[in-house]
């Protein structure tokens, strides 16, 4: 169902149009034509093409590559802590069962996001934290920040793989927890534990990290050294 929309999606993407127009011809097809694709099964019958919200292309858009790119910048970041701490590699090395928790720690020592992507509308004065947040204003949470709480955490600034693994907020909570958890968690757990079976050596080939200036919690650049098997 998946496949053939992302399929859709990559023919239209060839001519060049901006993806989020790219999103909303694929829902039209989707809508008019057959199938069972995400964009048009639960649509079809119930909205005219023409009529297709701004809302339903935007959580089609979100779809399609936020499972991707968050999934893309856990892997890297991962990898990054792991150089950046020797002695944790050489553990998850000699106890590949740790690769689950292992990742687990990744998720809340560096979430992708380390802010929501959405703000949060108040409706009303609220006080949180003994700030007062006024009627119409917004915030966004900081979950980067909700992962290190001590007072959830011992040791919060410390990246450990053996941490008894808790359930932190990197994927949300509630109604709102990501579908595309156990997925992520998935191919996360295979791209480091396969790197580290193919390879006998990895590490930095520069210290020099180099941030995103747009999003800190984000690389530029990241170079390093590998030596197979």
């Amino acid at each position: 169902m998946l496949a053939g929309d992302l399929r859709d999606l990559v023919d239209l993407r060839k001519g060049g149009p901006p993806a989020f127009d790219a999103v909303a011809t694929g829902a039209h097809l989707r809508l008019r034509g057959s199938g069972s694709g995400v964009a048009g099964g639960p649509l079809r019958g119930r909205v005219e093409p023409e009529d297709v919200a701004q809302e339903i292309l935007a959580a089609l858009l979100t779809l399609y590559t936020a499972g991707g790119t968050t999934t893309e910048r856990m892997v890297s970041s991962g990898l990054l802590l792991l150089l950046q701490h020797p002695e944790q590699m050489a553990l998850l090395r000699a106890q590949p069962s740790l690769l689950s928790s292992a990742v687990t720690e990744i998720l809340r020592f560096h979430h992708p996001n380390q802010q929501t992507s959405t703000a949060r509308l108040a409706l009303e004065p609220i006080e949180i934290g003994g700030r007062t947040i006024d009627a119409g204003h917004t915030v966004r949470l900081g979950t980067g920040a909700a992962n290190r709480d001590p007072a959830r955490w011992p040791h919060p600034d410390r990246f450990d793989i053996t941490r008894p693994e808790m359930v932190s907020l990197s994927f949300g909570q509630g109604i709102h927890y990501c579908i595309g958890a156990p997925l992520a968690r998935l191919q996360t757990q295979i791209a480091i534990g396969r790197l580290l079976q193919r390879c006998s050596t990895i590490t930095l080939a520069d210290g020099d990290v180099r941030h995103d200036p747009r999003r800190m919690d984000r690389y530029e650049r990241i170079i390093v050294e590998v030596v197979g098997r």
